[in-house]
């Protein structure tokens, strides 16, 4: 990396400089970069209103991580360097080209080809030649390692915080908070005292067969004024069909929480009990997402074959009486319908279901 002196800088007033600012909204590594004016602020006091270099506008604004490739405004950058409309780089430092050792490799090669003339930082220059692009590119592999280290920690506490701890990590489902303990600062999941009620009432309206789904959620936006919470860049509307179908199939409403990182019962506040979401799913035509259940039947251990002295077993049987055509028919795996009228299961009003051991 070499220092600005007085015969570069007359060789540089004669280069088509492009500006690249970044700060990302989504990377801890970012939170202690600049931001992107104070980034814009530095390279013009130090940098372009200082040496009077000769700049493409508009300048490039990114607000996206570097740790994976295909930012819009960077690839657009390098596309005018291959066309040759700019010759030389200005950023803030070095690590706000690249997170990643495609975009950094790509760009180093730029350099190597000459069609990157220099690349300026408030921090140092990086020339055309090989000592400078080997510091160009340990400047990538270190920035690189430091995300990838730091990806690698928030993965193994997320693990420990799901499967240990059993707590639903990121944005919170609906009816849910996502809140900090006063105390530990730690991140929690909380009742939403206005939307958890009401998500929680309009369920007990399709487990008591007196409402469809759609009429459900007809009362839940219309009558009960339902809207997701306000956040800077959205919420503030009425559940969606597709949102309401999504929260009653999901078994997070009795506690099963599902990611990546496996299945656990979670400690988190539940709507339902894990009958009432079995029930649920048979009243929407469902099974449910497959999953491994034990059943506790009475008397199982003691009775045995009188002839054979072998176990007993036990099985349960779900079945669906059509309330207008009084069909009486078996909820399968498959079944979704009334075998008689065609009548899809969630939209009966008032079926009677039957739940066998």
């Amino acid at each position: 990396m070499a220092y600005l002196y007085k015969d570069a800088i007359e060789q540089y007033k004669k280069l088509k400089f492009g500006v690249y600012l970044r700060k990302s909204s989504e990377d801890n590594e970012d939170r202690q970069m600049r931001s992107i004016p104070g980034q814009l602020l530095d390279v013009n006091e130090q940098i372009i209103d200082l040496y009077h270099l000769n700049t493409l506008k508009p300048y490039y604004e990114e607000k996206q991580s570097a740790f994976k490739e295909k930012r819009p405004y960077f690839n657009e950058m390098m596309q005018k360097i291959e066309a040759g409309e700019i010759s030389g780089v200005i950023v803030w430092h070095a690590n706000r080209i690249a997170r990643n050792y495609g975009d950094g490799g790509r760009f180093v090669q730029m350099l190597m080809d000459s069609k990157i003339k220099v690349l300026l930082t408030c921090f140092g220059a990086f020339e055309c030649t090989p000592r400078d692009q080997e510091y160009l590119m340990t400047e990538f592999t270190r920035a690189t390692r430091d995300s990838g280290d730091k990806s690698d920690a928030v993965k193994r506490g997320n693990r420990i915080k799901f499967l240990e701890k059993k707590q639903w990590i990121g944005i919170a489902k609906p009816g849910y908070l996502n809140t900090l303990d006063q105390f530990t600062k730690e991140a929690k999941i909380e009742k939403d005292p206005i939307r958890f009620p009401l998500l929680t009432k309009a369920i007990k309206l399709i487990l008591d067969d007196s409402y469809t789904p759609m009429q459900a959620l007809n009362k839940l936006n219309n009558e009960w004024v339902y809207r997701s919470r306000k956040t800077k860049r959205q919420g503030g509307r009425p559940m969606s069909k597709s949102g309401f179908y999504k929260l009653l199939s999901d078994p997070y409403l009795y506690g099963l929480m599902i990611r990546k990182e496996g299945e656990v019962m979670g400690n988190d506040p539940r709507m339902l009990s894990v009958e009432e979401y079995r029930r649920l799913q048979i009243i929407l035509g469902r099974n449910g997402r497959p999953h491994i259940t034990k059943h506790e039947f009475a008397f199982k251990e003691i009775l045995n074959c009188g002839e054979c002295s072998g176990s007993i077993t036990c099985e349960e049987k779900w079945q669906i009486i059509r309330p207008v055509c009084k069909t009486k028919f078996h909820k399968g795996k498959i079944t979704y319908q009334c075998p008689s009228c065609k009548t899809h299961i969630e939209k009966m009003k008032k079926p009677k279901i039957l739940h066998y051991i």
